[in-house]
């Protein structure tokens, strides 16, 4: 009969940068087995670095998208917005920051370790999930020309992609390791 002992496994396992979210219960048998049971840990200094960098890129791209490529458009649909909008900014950017930890948060939480592959894969999910869903919305509320939610949709689906291409490149789950036994990838 093992003897059950609970320890945060912040002191009892070796490994650097791991946020665990909850802690169990960890059994020492007679055999000198050790049995874990983890269910949320992740690389928090990956997961932050995957998190700003998502988020500095939709900074620079809504820049280029909303600003640049279709800024003349949105100057003849002015009479859509608001007349104080950019006095919202703050909330656009923090909404935005939120995201980026948000995505990158779901993506852990399935991550599969397949690499460049697995955050296409997600990126065109999410995509589809978030801005197809409301481009279609947003074509039904407001006045807009069929065009302009087009070039929404694939502007949209093309950041989603790439935003899955950054968070697959940077967050990389932890590996955890028994002595030189590797016990599982998280």
């Amino acid at each position: 009969m093992g003897i059950p002992y609970l320890i945060l496994l912040f002191h009892s396992l070796s490994v650097k940068n791991i946020l665990l979210l909850e802690y169990k219960l960890i059994f020492f048998q007679p055999e000198a087995t050790l049995y874990l049971t983890l269910q949320a840990i992740m690389n928090i200094k990956r997961f932050i670095y995957a998190s700003i960098s998502v988020f500095v890129f939709n900074q620079i791209s809504d820049a280029i998208i909303h600003g640049v490529l279709l800024g003349k458009i949105y100057g003849e649909l002015s009479h859509i917005w608001r007349p104080d909008m950019n006095e919202h900014t703050w909330l656009i950017q923090l909404s935005s920051l939120v995201f980026g930890f948000l995505f990158v948060f779901i993506y852990s939480k399935g991550c599969e370790s397949k690499g460049l592959i697995e955050g296409i894969r997600y990126g065109a999910l999410i995509g589809l999930l978030m801005n197809g869903v409301g481009v279609a919305n947003q074509y039904a509320v407001y006045p807009i020309s069929t065009s302009m939610a087009f070039h929404w949709f694939l502007y949209g689906m093309i950041q989603y992609l790439l935003y899955g291409i950054i968070t697959a490149l940077i967050y990389k789950p932890l590996t955890l390791y028994q002595g030189d036994k590797k016990l599982n990838t998280l």
